[in-house]
């Protein structure tokens, strides 16, 4: 066992961007430490020895993590045995609480102290999970001005971050460059955004295919652009496009800065159009939806870009009401309809208010190293 040793666990692709950042930071003010993991690409690029490739664990959630038990059971058999044998002197937490909270119940076993790094989306779902975090997780680290209070509210100590989101904006260049992506500035540019999990990709790019038809019969120049996760492989889409569709990878930031409006799945992604002053519409199809919406979801909305607005600033269409048809018409209006556009784009410009508060993301490394007893010390209240 390693004097210097650190386990960090992402489940999702986002999750595996945050942990290859926290791990480069990490590596940047102690170059001796090591960092063993569940991730995929981005955590192994940042010097992470990934004991389980993340992909292995990519299902939509709901009622499908039944289906998938037996996999996700070896998975934490595996991630367990992990951590018996390296014993680490602490175990971050990237979001995926289904998995990682038996993780963080395991560590406390152990006396390891946890990490959690990205709440759980417990204000919106599994309110109760807060009495596991309470009991299981030392520090949580959040990105959200309201989940800071609710984590006050329950005597959690919570640090608030800067979302990663903001540094990708402010990187992205100003002056568009239409050509580089081979689009023409005259015409109006829509994003297919349909997930970086494959069961999404399934259930969701069908239904923005056809929704692109009924858009081009209304606006015949319509450019339409795909930007493919780093999760995902062109073969993951390639059988659902047609070719008036243009793939582009790892462009994602720049590529909307081009975008007149986007048909986004839930999740992340819905808050990343939303910073871009994109319009959007968001859908999403999932199993067992509709008992959770009314059993276990507590917000108003499913859309992370509502949600932190705390208000509509794009449609949801969810399960029966994402049809093609519907899609496109709130399309179609987003770029036609002068007077909603303008509303929507006024909407968008408040979330960046609402977001750009908290310490700077690097405050996480520092967080951890104390955690460690490397560096002052933890602190013990809420920040």
């Amino acid at each position: 066992m390693s004097s210097k040793n650190i386990f960090i666990l992402a489940g999702e692709a986002s999750g595996d961007q945050l942990g290859a950042k926290l791990a480069a930071q990490l590596k940047l003010q102690d170059p001796s430490l090591i960092i063993h993991g569940m991730g995929s690409s981005e955590m192994k690029a940042a010097g992470v020895n990934i004991i389980l490739n993340a992909e292995k664990l990519s299902i939509i959630g709901g009622l499908q993590v039944i289906t998938h038990f037996y996999k996700i059971f070896r998975a934490f058999s595996c991630i367990k045995n992990a951590i018996k044998k390296e014993l680490p002197q602490l175990i971050t937490l990237i979001d995926y609480p289904g998995f990682n909270l038996r993780i963080a119940q395991y560590a406390k076993k152990l006396n390891i102290p946890v990490l959690y790094y990205v709440s759980p989306q417990i204000w919106a779902w599994h309110y109760s999970r807060i009495n596991k975090i309470r009991k299981n997780v030392d520090h949580m680290v959040v990105f959200f001005p309201f989940e800071k209070k609710m984590y006050q509210q329950e005597n959690v100590p919570v640090t608030l971050v800067k979302h990663p989101i903001l540094d990708r904006l402010s990187s992205t260049p100003t002056v568009k460059d239409y050509s580089s992506f081979k689009l023409n500035k005259n015409h109006p540019v829509i994003a297919l955004i349909p997930g970086s999990r494959r069961e999404e990709i399934k259930k969701i790019l069908p239904v923005m295919i056809e929704a692109k038809e009924y858009i081009r019969r209304k606006i015949p120049h319509a450019q339409f652009v795909l930007p493919l996760s780093s999760h995902l492989d062109i073969k993951d889409v390639i059988a659902y496009l047609t070719p008036d569709i243009l793939i582009f990878r790892n462009k994602f930031h720049e590529l909307l800065s081009h975008c007149s409006a986007a048909m986004v799945t839930s999740g992340t992604a819905t808050l990343e159009v939303a910073l871009h002053r994109v319009p959007l519409v968001i859908t999403y199809k999932v199993f067992g939806y509709q008992f959770a919406k009314q059993f276990i979801i507590k917000t108003p909305y499913i859309g992370l870009c509502n949600i932190v607005a705390e208000e509509e600033v794009a449609k949801e269409m969810i399960q029966q009401q994402a049809i093609p048809i519907a899609l496109a018409n709130e399309i179609i209006a987003l770029i036609s309809n002068e007077s909603y556009r303008s509303k929507r784009l006024k909407q968008l410009e408040k979330i960046e208010e609402k977001m750009n508060q908290g310490k700077p993301v690097e405050a996480v490394a520092d967080i951890a190293l104390a955690m460690m007893g490397e560096r002052g010390q933890v602190p013990t209240c809420c920040n």
